[in-house]
């Protein structure tokens, strides 16, 4: 079968999926929509019936929806109104906080579904969901909230609004390709990358620049302009806060040049994306960049290529994450689904059916390999402590203890306010202690704020006392005696987290708060 160069042939296919009675009207079968909707459900079910503390980030990430703004100090916004959503609807508990990841990934997995069966047929389709669902970095990514989940679900919807558009050119597609774009630049500022690829696409394809080289391309701006408009405004009041954090996190203040953390980012993949399917979209897109695989091929892998490219170089350079080239893999998902269940020649020949369900099998099999058990320790303390793995969870474990203890400690001691130098430790105390004694303050070390908790909630300079001092950085005590009037030591909290691994905090009475001078520009780089 030749393969089809755009996805109006695809899409008008016959689709033979085991009959209509069994085929949904969007030309998938009934069973995928099914088990997309139980794997979903199942995730809520577990945020809902298991207890994991939230990590320190999101608890800053509730704080911020707390009061609901147009940007904030690390992150653009819309990462905040989705918990203020699910939290208004739900309360404060620590599932209502993360119920939008399981949703959006489930939302990414739907739009995967249907440009893979737009592309290269059902199966495709619903092998694109499978693969999405079973990764490793969208199984752990369901069980908490970050801006990942919004933005890959963008990301997907944005790919899906983009195909349409070039094989069937709409006002209704324009929009919903302006809105994904929009809103995921208010989910994170990672969508710069497909930019980039649009930009390129229109370059290299011919079909890209005449749909978007249109006033459908100009509807598309304008959308995603009038979306993203706000965070700019707020950034431009601001002093661009969360543009100048964004870009403090290249880091390029160390050593540079370092292949070793490149060699590391492309190990960390294969647990991302998955053991077999990172090698199959390497091969995949070695074959579009050939021009063995049509069209579509090559424009998704344009998609996966500009954040692998980019993260790669950043990790040359400097460091990187794993998650960093997360928008890779919603376009990766299609091509190595396209790959394993499209048509020739996109498709990997195979003599017969087996070997090919078979090489399926064993990609969805290694990826739930990897998914199971990240996901079983995430949720489920015992797992953990099986595999001896409390110091790499260490900071999903033990706050509302900590939080808890705090508090004990201060109720003790007759103080009204606890001020802590930890972060993590504040924004964990300002969640699990909402509405409660003690209020919490930051203290600031340095001569400028770092980080959300610093720049809106400092101990303020004046301050008499006393107060509770919670210590976790013995090489912050100098600064102290130079702030303080009087400081007088009260012991430690000790938070088991099993193991063998303890989080310990020191106490302080302090009075007499009056901070002093820093030298300019005296501060570390800090990634919030």
């Amino acid at each position: 079968m030749p393969i089809r160069s755009d996805i109006s042939a695809a899409a008008a296919a016959p689709v033979r999926a085991g009959g209509t009675a069994w085929t949904s009207a969007a030309g998938l079968p009934v069973w995928a929509w099914a088990g997309l909707a139980a794997i979903v459900a199942a995730r809520v079910a577990i945020l809902a019936l298991t207890h994991l503390d939230l990590y320190p980030d999101e608890a800053q990430y509730w704080g911020w929806a707390q009061t609901p703004a147009f940007g904030y100090y690390s992150k653009p916004p819309l990462i905040a109104w989705m918990i203020g959503a699910t939290t208004g609807l739900f309360g404060d508990a620590e599932w209502a906080v993360r119920l939008s990841a399981p949703l959006c990934h489930g939302a990414a997995a739907a739009a995967l579904m249907l440009l893979g069966r737009d592309l290269y047929g059902p199966r495709a389709g619903v092998l694109a969901g499978a693969i999405w669902l079973t990764m490793m970095g969208v199984g752990l990514s369901s069980f908490i909230i970050s801006t990942d989940a919004p933005l890959l679900a963008l990301w997907s919807f944005m790919l899906l609004s983009l195909f349409r558009l070039v094989s069937r050119p709409s006002a209704g597609w324009a929009a919903a390709l302006g809105a994904a774009v929009g809103l995921g630049f208010m989910a994170k500022y990672a969508m710069v990358y497909a930019v980039i690829a649009v930009a390129l696409a229109m370059v290299l394809d011919g079909r890209v620049r005449a749909a978007l080289w249109s006033r459908y391309g100009a509807l598309a701006l304008g959308v995603a302009a009038a979306l993203f408009a706000p965070n700019l405004i707020w950034n431009a009041a601001n002093g661009m806060e969360t543009v100048a954090h964004t870009a403090d996190n290249a880091d390029w203040i160390g050593p540079l040049f370092n292949p070793g953390e490149l060699l590391e980012f492309w190990v960390t993949q294969l647990g991302v994306f998955g053991p077999v399917v990172f090698p199959l979209l390497v091969v995949a897109m070695v074959r579009a960049a050939l021009g063995r695989a049509g069209r579509d091929a090559a424009l998704l892998a344009l998609f996966a290529a500009i954040p692998l490219a980019v993260v790669s170089a950043q990790a040359f350079v400097a460091h990187s994450y794993a998650n960093w080239a997360g928008a890779a893999y919603p376009s990766g998902a299609v091509l190595v689904a396209g790959l394993l269940a499209g048509p020739e020649p996109l498709s990997i020949r195979a003599p017969g059916r087996w070997p090919r369900r078979a090489l399926i099998a064993l990609a969805i099999l290694g990826n739930l390999a990897f998914t199971l058990p990240g996901t079983a320790a995430l949720v489920s303390p015992r797992v953990i402590e099986a595999a001896g793995m409390e110091n790499a969870f260490k900071q999903v474990r033990g706050w509302e203890e900590t939080a808890d203890r705090v508090a004990a400690a201060a109720a003790e001691g007759g103080f009204d306010t606890a001020v802590f130098d930890d972060r993590f430790a504040y924004h964990a105390a300002d969640y699990y202690r909402r509405g409660q004694a003690p209020a919490v303050a930051m203290y600031q070390r340095y001569a400028e704020p770092y980080g959300h908790a610093e720049a809106c909630c400092a101990l303020p300079s004046g301050t008499a006392g006393p107060v509770l001092l919670v210590s976790a950085f013995a090489d912050y005590d100098p600064w102290f005696a130079k702030d303080f009037a009087q400081i007088t030591p009260l012991g430690e909290i000790v938070v088991e987290l099993g193991g063998g691994v303890q989080r310990r905090l020191r106490l302080f009475s302090a009075e007499g708060y009056e901070k002093a001078e820093r030298p300019p520009g005296d501060g570390p780089y800090v990634d919030y």
